[in-house]
């Protein structure tokens, strides 16, 4: 463990929670409200496929800049002496790069990635928080937030559908140097975290059947 035991590590791993979870709030609402007006000022049409300036895209660059605040997750956990998973260092390093691209061919349809993504981070970043501030203490709806991750990748890849089809969009995407290449790397990335994020649900909610039946069976044999 490289954090020295004079320092409070749960308060300061619950902070940094409690903050995220604050501004992811404060996104979901901002963005959400844009998007909104958006939409009926300017039509579906327009803030879907052809608005590039303005509010909702400067929610998305806000977002995008918390992603790489979001990587202190990681040197927090490591200086906790905990082992890293395969999913949260493949998670970390591939969402600022993905968002990146997104800004840089100017999708503007990742105001639906960013909205879902912040209504998660609300929930799990309070988990994550009250953990912190109390190890130990059991909360039934922690396997729930899996199913949130899952099922926000599924409204992301459906969500951006039409974006194949719709002409203003297709039109978007062939001007740019990369644009189908970014819309690839959409789906490509949202059906990797599906899998892996499914994975953990199946475990999270298999492990404690096996452990009950494993314990009826040590019963059993102690009678």
């Amino acid at each position: 463990m490289l954090w020295s035991s004079s320092v409070p590590q749960d308060l300061v791993f619950g902070t940094h929670n409690f903050i995220l979870c604050g501004v992811s709030l404060v996104m979901l609402v901002g963005s959400a409200a844009a998007v909104a007006d958006d939409w009926v000022t300017k039509g579906f049409i327009t803030t879907y496929c052809k608005d590039t300036k303005g509010e909702v895209v400067l929610w998305s660059y806000i977002f995008y800049c918390t992603k790489f605040y979001e990587l202190l997750d990681t040197l927090f956990l490591i200086m906790r002496g905990a082992n890293l998973q395969f999913l949260h260092v493949v998670h970390h390093a591939i969402v600022p790069f993905l968002f990146w691209m997104y800004m840089t061919q100017v999708f503007t349809g990742q105001w639906m990635h960013v909205i879902l993504n912040c209504a998660v981070h609300v929930v799990m970043y309070h988990y994550f928080g009250t953990m912190s501030f109390s190890p130990g203490r059991k909360l039934w709806w922690r396997n729930y937030i899996t199913v949130m991750q899952i099922t926000q990748f599924v409204f992301d890849m459906v969500g951006t559908l039409p974006w194949l089809f719709i002409p203003e969009c297709t039109a978007r995407v062939d001007e740019k140097p990369f644009g189908w290449e970014c819309i690839y790397a959409g789906y490509s990335v949202g059906i990797l975290f599906s899998f892996l994020f499914g994975k953990i649900l199946v475990k999270s909610f298999t492990a404690p059947a096996e452990a009950n039946t494993n314990g009826s069976k040590e019963t059993k044999k102690a009678k």
